[in-house]
């Protein structure tokens, strides 16, 4: 199990708002980390079929079972809760009642801006960092005066962590970067996408994906992409996604605040890990050998 910076800053966070509220990729630690700082804590996972539908079909009884504080994992799986938990801390405005989590950033942001507005705290955990991989301490980004310690030569290459990537459980178990990214991609990256769109066809949204796989790093704004990110996954009904809106969905699309004139508009970058999700998900059927420590 790794030491996550964001622990301590959670920690006080529970101690000033009444919900916490963790966003970022499926598998980047979320459930553990809480789960750590909140040992106290009730847990209920959403995922679960038995508690999603109590949540669903009896929202306030569901509510109920919990006084001491709870952490209630994936409440985009049931985002009416939110309305009623916005009546419960109106109420009730104590510190750290509810942490939530949740992988999917439109939906959960847009059902958290509307019910939780000023309610909640809202950090977003990505897979892990250099150091905490390394076992290492994280310097203060805002103290600028101070040169960061010296630090110890990792043990592997450059090009062996850009293999296998940094999702905490490849690391945590020892597992090939290989079979595990291909399962990512087909188990939660496609489950949520059709989430998101409501199809059943992925033709488009996959073509796109082994589209960026080659091009990781570049901007989607740029000439040659810009007809391909705005393109449309069809679905039943109107107001069909773009394959960009789709990837940002499930945070696999990060964007980068670039303006020679200052404007707040963010450009969006490809995903190196949805990227290398899809060429390792392409190994198995190919003669491409892993890189060497």
């Amino acid at each position: 199990m790794f030491t996550r910076t964001l622990a301590q800053k959670l920690a006080v966070l529970a101690k000033k708002f009444p919900v916490v509220s963790v966003t970022g990729p499926r598998q980047s630690g979320k459930t553990t980390l809480t789960k750590m700082v909140f040992k106290k804590y009730e847990y209920v996972s959403l995922e679960e079929p038995n508690e999603r539908e109590f949540a669903l079909e009896d929202p306030k009884g569901f509510l109920k079972r919990f006084t001491n504080g709870v952490i209630l994992d994936e409440i985009q799986r049931a985002p009416s809760l939110l309305s009623y938990l916005q009546g419960i801390v109106d109420a009730d405005d104590s510190p750290g009642r509810f942490i939530l989590t949740g992988s999917q950033q439109f939906t959960l942001m847009e059902k958290v801006s509307q019910t939780l507005a000023g309610r909640t705290a809202i950090v977003n955990l990505l897979p892990l960092s250099l150091d905490e991989l390394l076992g290492e301490s994280s310097s203060d980004p805002w103290k600028i005066d101070t040169l960061p310690n010296k630090r110890r030569k990792p043990s592997f290459s450059l090009e062996k962590i850009l293999y296998q990537g940094l999702y905490p459980r490849i690391h945590d178990q020892d597992l090939e970067a290989q079979d595990w990214l291909s399962a990512y991609y087909r188990t939660y990256v496609e489950r949520d996408v059709r989430d998101v769109t409501n199809i059943g066809n992925l033709e488009t949204f996959q073509r796109f994906v082994r589209l960026c796989a080659g091009r990781s790093g570049q901007l989607l704004t740029s000439r040659p992409w810009r007809p391909i990110a705005v393109s449309r996954i069809p679905r039943q009904g109107t107001g069909s996604p773009s394959c960009k809106r789709v990837l940002s969905s499930i945070y696999s699309l990060p964007t980068t605040p670039t303006s020679p004139k200052g404007s707040s508009r963010a450009r969006s970058s490809i995903s190196w890990i949805l990227a290398f999700c899809v060429i390792l998900s392409e190994f198995e059927s190919r003669t491409i050998s892993p890189p060497t420590p």
